[in-house]
C-alpha cells in the first residue's frame, strides 16, 4: 500500500504500528518515522524535501512510484468545498497524488469532518477515480449525501 501525507494519514500509520506483514510505500517523513519502529517493511520514496508537508516531491519521487503497482493507496486531502474531488494547497503535492493513484488498485482519500467545508487550490481527482472516501461520524450528513453521488463514503 501506499499512505500519502497528511495528518488523517498519520493516524492511519498509528494503526498500522501495531500490525505486521505490510509493504508499506510513503511519501510522508512523519508516516516513514512513525512505522520504522513497526514489524511492517516500510519504504521510503526519495525526492526533494517539501517542508511544509514533511513529504518528498519532484521527479526522483515520481520515478520510484512508477516503478511500483499498490493494491491500495490512502491519500490526504486538505478540502473539497470547492471542487469535485479531493484538493491540496501545493501543486506538487497534487501531482504526487495524482501519480500514486495511477499506480494503485483501489484508491482511498482519508479527511476528516473540517475538510467537507474547507477549500483548497489544486485538484487531485475527481470523486469518480476513487474507491471511496473515509471520515468521521461527526460529518454534516448533506455533505456526506453531495459526495455520495460521486463515490462510496465510509464513516467510522
Amino acid at each position: 500500500m501506499i499512505i500519502g501525507t497528511g495528518s488523517t494519514t498519520l493516524e492511519l500509520a498509528k494503526l498500522l504500528s501495531i500490525k505486521s506483514g505490510f509493504k508499506i510505500f510513503t511519501d510522508s517523513l512523519p508516516v516513514a518515522s512513525l512505522l520504522i519502529q513497526s514489524e511492517n517493511q516500510v519504504f521510503l520514496f526519495g525526492g526533494e524535501l517539501r517542508n511544509k508537508s514533511s513529504s518528498v516531491c519532484g521527479g526522483w519521487t515520481v520515478a520510484m512510484i512508477n516503478q511500483i503497482h499498490v493494491d491500495f493507496c490512502f491519500l490526504g486531502t486538505d478540502g473539497f468545498s470547492n471542487s469535485n474531488g479531493p484538493s491540496s494547497p501545493s501543486s506538487s503535492d497534487a501531482y504526487i497524488d495524482q501519480v500514486i493513484i495511477a499506480h494503485s488498485e483501489q484508491r482511498f482519500i482519508l479527511a476528516d469532518y473540517s475538510k467537507f467545508t474547507r477549500k483548497s487550490l489544486y485538484k487531485i481527482c475527481d470523486w469518480c477515480e476513487v474507491t471511496g472516501l473515509i471520515t468521521n461520524q461527526s460529518v454534516d450528513t448533506q455533505l456526506v449525501e453531495q459526495v455520495t453521488k460521486q463515490t462510496k463514503v465510509i464513516t467510522c
